[in-house]
């Protein structure tokens, strides 16, 4: 189900609320970024909002706030030492915490397909702070540089058929077990069967 612009902005600004107010370094990532930057705007067929933040600014105080402003915390994936990931509600709205971890140079942060790890890398960088409707919100610095980086050279051009597991240019699979490289490859092409056919 797409999101209702006006609810989604009310929920952004009360994370942003909780956030500022615990003083967490947070940024938008993905698809809330990509519709700032591409459409000033949520994307139209976007379901959730989306935040980043360094691993090492987590801490318990960071579900206070957001509870304070209202949000439930409805899942954990990963932990603390391996791909967190926290998923708040509010208003009908789920709000994704992805948790960033320094690797070899890069940063990545994990999601979660049924167990299987996969990892989301970047370069690092530094934030800068800019209005998204109004709201006054964090963001990569070289914004494009980030998105291109997941989304690729065509990013200005929507993609219909984006799958948030196996599209993004730069996701690797973290597990170096055999069984779970095949779970992932069987899974990817089984993604890949379903574009041919459309």
């Amino acid at each position: 189900m797409a999101l209702d612009q006006g609810v989604a902005l009310d929920v952004l600004s009360s994370a942003v609320r909780a956030l500022n107010k615990g003083d967490f370094p947070y940024w938008l990532t993905d698809g809330t970024l990509l519709g700032f930057y591409r459409e000033s705007n949520f994307i139209s067929h976007d379901f959730d909002i989306d935040l980043g933040m360094p691993i090492g600014a987590y801490s318990d105080a960071l579900i206070a706030e957001m509870e304070h402003q209202g949000f439930v915390l409805k899942r954990q994936l990963g932990a603390i030492e391996r791909g967190l990931e926290l998923t708040f509600q509010k208003s009908g709205i789920n709000l994704d915490i992805f948790f960033f971890y320094d690797d070899a140079g890069l940063i990545f942060h994990s999601a979660w397909l049924r167990g299987l790890e996969l990892r989301y890398y970047y370069r690092p960088f530094k934030l800068k702070t800019s209005s998204f409707k109004g709201v006054n919100v964090r963001v990569p610095e070289n914004t494009e540089d980030y998105i291109v980086q997941k989304y690729g050279a065509g990013w200005r051009t929507p993609d219909m058929n984006w799958n948030w597991a196996f599209s993004p240019k730069n996701v690797r699979h973290a597990s170096r077990s055999l069984w779970s490289r095949i779970y992932f490859y069987w899974h990817f092409l089984k993604y890949k069967r379903n574009l041919k056919r459309k």
